[in-house]
């Protein structure tokens, strides 16, 4: 007949507190990265976020991108988070691809594609008025013109 190995009964309390620290511990939870900054626009997509896919600091990053998928060549149809990354991504709704919201970087391994960054167009003044003006001639047509009683009133 085997005889049954009873546990040292301060075993089970150390378990016990050993299951309570581990519950207790605060952990990353996705309030505390939370993305903000989101604008999407029919030329570009913007947000401030985690990088979720490993090439950059895990820190918060701003990055601004075409609003361009390359893996299915379309444009306007990048999404912020539908999936509820808590870090945060860039879906496309024609074929379902996530990008990292930080760096731009397709999240399937091995996969070669990048979300494009977005350079704004630089506006560029068509030419240039330079105006010069005669302060002689203007306090003269004015003095000239201070001269006439337009109210009819005797001063």
């Amino acid at each position: 007949m085997s005889e049954g190995i009873e546990p040292h009964p301060r075993f089970k309390f150390y378990i016990l507190i050993l299951i309570c620290l581990i519950v207790s511990i605060p952990t990353a939870g996705a309030s505390s990265m939370k993305p903000y900054n989101v604008e999407i626009t029919s030329a570009f997509v913007k947000a401030t976020s985690f990088c979720s896919c490993g090439t950059m600091s895990y820190g918060y990053h701003t990055a601004t991108f075409e609003n361009y998928c390359p893996r299915c060549k379309s444009y306007g149809t990048l999404e912020f988070n539908p999936k509820s990354s808590p870090e945060g991504e860039w879906t496309c709704s024609k074929c379902s691809a996530d990008y990292c919201a930080a760096s731009g970087k397709e999240k399937e391994s091995n996969s070669p594609y990048h979300l494009i960054p977005y350079n704004p167009p630089v506006v560029q003044a068509q030419k240039v008025i330079t105006t010069t003006s005669n302060i002689d001639s203007i306090v003269a047509d004015i003095n000239k013109y201070a001269q006439i009683n337009l109210l009819g009133l005797n001063n």
